[in-house]
């Protein structure tokens, strides 16, 4: 995972880049706010030999990963409509995110004091679904997550289902700040 600014975003939002492989790549662009850290835009492109599956949507409202300030035990619920490049809704996901705790854990180097945050989506719509399990190390002084865990399950149909599963943890390489 690869944390960066990008010219045209703005100033409180950073983009996530995540290379699981050639064949699989994710971008997430989250907005720092006040009262948390949120997912205004995530897509991805997994590759099956000559074809490819891209998905991306806009999140309406921001869809939270961490509030702010993090506080143990700490739970917020919302629910999300995701967004196609021309503004129709692909599906809507519920969501819960609870603090679990403060961690040390070794990212990007180094020794990284962190909270420990479970975010828990469930979504669903048009030719859609999908379940995501995601824990994440979030980092107060980068504003960010420098680790995640994730477990999904995913289902799409075009006249065939097309079903998705993963089982991945990503952690920060580095961090380009400007």
């Amino acid at each position: 995972m690869v944390a960066h600014r990008d010219p045209g975003l703005k100033p409180e939002e950073i983009v996530l880049d995540s290379t699981y492989s050639s064949n699989h790549t994710e971008r997430e662009i989250v907005a720092v706010q006040s009262t948390g850290i949120y997912f205004d835009f995530e897509g991805g492109q997994v590759r099956f030999g000559p074809s490819a599956q891209t998905n991306q949507g806009d999140y309406k409202p921001p869809l939270l990963q961490v509030p702010r300030p993090p506080a143990t035990g700490a739970t917020r619920s919302g629910t999300t409509q995701v967004l196609s490049a021309d503004g129709s809704v692909e599906r809507t996901e519920s969501w819960t995110v609870k603090v679990v705790g403060q961690e040390t854990i070794q990212a990007a180097g180094g020794s990284i004091p962190t909270w420990k945050i479970t975010v828990d989506r469930h979504g669903s719509g048009g030719n859609q679904s999908v379940d995501r399990s995601r824990v994440l190390w979030y980092d107060p002084a980068r504003h960010l997550w420098v680790k995640y865990t994730e477990k999904m399950h995913g289902q799409q149909s075009y006249g065939i289902t097309f079903t998705y599963d993963e089982d991945v943890t990503a952690t920060l390489s580095s961090f380009a700040s400007g």
